[in-house]
């Protein structure tokens, strides 16, 4: 929308909540219901999965950011910029990624003895999905429509990602090590 029209129709936007644009009822955040992992291993377990997801997703991000770039050249101007806009975007959620994986091996540092911490680099092959169970393989693929509702799914709130990390935010407002 352009600023003119938000400013026309400000009613019509979604709310944020929990740093998310909600077009649904609120649900309170799953970290409140969710169990802390049984012991520190776990919690090392599952840290390490969660930054090989955000690592894979991150590729993903950069391999459809990058097939627009090549198709810049020689396309009128409004879309040469809009291309340019959106390959800024899709970088700009990659390096998100690579901040949240930085932030899990931060964690990992922190909970590894002395002299022990291995940074968690392994790239997962399979990204968590909507639910429980529910996985896709990792793909690396053009920006076309049905990757980018893809990326919508991952970043959506959900059993995934959010999943993923409310086990690990629960076992450390627990005590990190139980």
């Amino acid at each position: 929308m352009a600023h003119n029209e938000i400013n026309r129709h400000w009613q019509l936007l979604n709310f944020v909540l929990e740093r998310r644009e909600r077009v649904a009822p609120y649900q309170a955040g799953m970290a409140s219901s969710a169990m802390p992992l049984p012991d520190a291993a776990a919690l090392l377990t599952h840290l390490r999965y969660a930054a090989g997801v955000e690592l894979a997703v991150m590729l993903e991000y950069l391999s459809a950011a990058w097939s627009l770039r090549r198709h810049d050249a020689g396309l009128p101007q409004m879309l040469s910029d809009d291309i340019r806009a959106a390959f800024a975007e899709i970088q700009r959620i990659a390096i998100g990624e690579m901040r949240h994986v930085r932030t899990v091996n931060d964690l990992i540092a922190g909970l590894s003895p002395p002299g022990a911490f291995e940074p968690a680099l392994a790239v997962a092959v399979e990204i968590p999905l909507g639910g429980p169970g529910e996985y896709r393989p990792l793909q690396f693929r053009a920006a076309e429509p049905t990757t980018i509702a893809d990326f919508i799914e991952i970043e959506a709130p959900s059993m995934s990602v959010d999943g993923l990390y409310a086990r690990i935010y629960a076992t450390l407002v627990a005590g990190g090590r139980n």
